[in-house]
């Protein structure tokens, strides 16, 4: 009942979100997100599965593609590194390094092991409101009437998904 309808309300949002931002040459750039879906995907189900901890998901995300893209950064791109900022670097290693490669899977599976796999990755839903919603308010980028109507029927189709709202 209600979770259907959720799901259904969350397909349609990320559909007008999705069918607003058509342009040329998108249709690359939503089978890269498709694909990066179903590795997350893997990634949220492996982690329960595997019974996976925080900072065990950590070196997983981290130090294991460095042993692997590091070498090639190196041999095939050396001359970038240096060329750039101290700054951007800085903010780079801040950023990535830190927030969105430790702190962010510490907490994803965190939440995957109080919330369940099907809820965390629920929530992943999101990601296109809140990157629409910081390029608006970062970037000037102001979204369509579409991108805007996804944008409010995301947040109740989640809850209903989410089992947040049921019929009492």
């Amino acid at each position: 009942g209600e979770r259907w309808l959720g799901l259904a309300l969350v397909l349609l949002a990320l559909g007008l979100i999705a069918w607003e931002g058509q342009r040329g040459g998108t249709w690359q750039g939503y089978t890269l997100f498709l694909m990066g879906g179903f590795m997350w995907a893997a990634f949220t189900v492996g982690t329960r599965f595997y019974g996976l901890r925080p900072l065990t998901n950590v070196c997983l995300i981290t130090v294991v593609p460095i042993v692997w893209y590091g070498p090639l950064v190196l041999v095939f791109d050396p001359t970038m590194i240096p060329a750039a900022p101290w700054q951007a670097t800085v903010l780079q290693l801040v950023y990535q390094g830190v927030l969105a490669g430790v702190l962010a899977p510490i907490m994803y599976t965190r939440a995957i092991r109080t919330i369940g796999p099907q809820r965390s990755a629920l929530v992943m839903v999101l990601v296109p409101v809140l990157a629409t919603l910081q390029a608006w308010a970062l970037l000037d980028e102001v979204p369509g009437w579409l991108t805007l109507i996804g944008i409010v029927l995301v947040l109740p189709g989640l809850a209903l998904a989410g089992g947040a709202i049921r019929r009492r």
